[in-house]
């Protein structure tokens, strides 16, 4: 059985969506930047200041400017440089690192396309359809990372067994974009694997890769300032909340909706289940926040059905 068949039969079975409990725990008990921001005790805490963010024409280029105190100093953070990046994403929790880079990722996957060889032909070929699936594989490894299963210990094997994936030659990711786009996962994924300094460096690797899938439309390039729009939010907030807020602050780039549309549309053409994975992905879209054993159950399929591709 085809991995996505596998997961189609298995999310019928998970129930309807569900608002984690989590959520609201989370701001509750006050493990929030900036501490509780409901009533607490009779008295309702000011929220804390939000970031000013500004953002230059370059695409690459994003300036947050973040107020702590009325009288502090405003230090500058250029998302558009790498060693600006790292020592930013360094001083910031994990859960946020992972959850910055993976929306990075997932801004861009549209980009890949559609095969050349077999569009409008048929089904997917069996390389063609590996690859698909891993990008997808790899995608829900990094959502579920920094979502309501952020540090179980099972993320952390799966993530090693995505990005240790061995992919065939197929007709998809043949362009310097797609590839850069499906780099882009697989490097979030990867920095799941690994610890410190390392990780760091590694989520920094992705989100550049993002911002270089984006290359081809450099009138129309939004990932540095989608990221500037994260930051923004995430002012006294945790990472979590990031699930629920769109993956681009207005609305997406000019390219993004006639590319999701063309892939969207060719998957559910080929009649191989791939609407298990487009609805996914909408719902990534949507802002909708499934239950745990619903997320769950898109990450934890085992290597051997991962590895099937489909089935004539």
């Amino acid at each position: 059985m085809p991995a996505a068949a596998h997961l189609a039969r298995g999310l019928r079975n998970s129930g309807p969506a569900l608002r984690p409990k989590c959520l609201s725990a989370e701001f509750s008990s006050g493990a929030a930047k900036g501490g509780p921001r409901y009533l607490d005790g009779g008295r309702k805490r000011a929220p804390p200041a939000q970031p000013r963010v500004e953002v230059r024409r370059d695409p690459c280029y994003a300036v947050v400017r973040t107020r702590r105190r009325a009288r502090a100093r405003i230090p500058l953070v250029d998302f558009g440089k790498p060693d600006e990046l790292r020592r930013w994403l360094g001083e910031q929790p994990r859960q946020v690192s992972i959850a910055l880079a993976a929306r990075a990722a997932l801004r861009v996957l549209a980009i890949i396309g559609t095969p050349s060889a077999t569009a409008g032909t048929g089904p997917l070929l069996l390389a063609d359809a590996i690859h698909v699936q891993t990008h997808f594989r790899l995608l829900s490894t990094a959502w579920a990372a920094f979502g309501q299963s952020f540090g179980d210990p099972w993320i952390a094997a799966r993530a090693r067994s995505a990005a240790a994936a061995r992919l065939p030659i197929g007709t998809l990711f043949t362009s310097p974009a797609a590839s850069t786009a499906r780099l882009s996962a697989a490097t979030v994924v990867g920095a799941l694997t690994t610890s410190g300094q390392d990780s760091i460096d590694t989520l920094v690797a992705a989100i550049r890769e993002a911002y270089s899938a984006e290359a081809e439309f450099p009138d129309d390039a939004r990932g540095a300032s989608a990221l500037a729009g994260d930051v923004e939010f995430l002012a006294g907030r945790g990472a979590l909340r990031l699930n629920r807020e769109p993956l681009w602050p207005n609305r997406p780039p000019t390219w993004f909706d006639p590319r999701w549309r063309d892939l969207k549309a060719f998957l559910q053409r080929v009649h191989q289940d791939w609407q298990v994975w487009t609805i996914w992905y909408d719902d990534r879209l949507a802002r909708r926040v499934n239950s745990i054993p619903r997320e769950v159950a898109y990450v934890d399929v085992s290597d051997e059905l991962w590895a099937r591709g489909r089935r004539r």
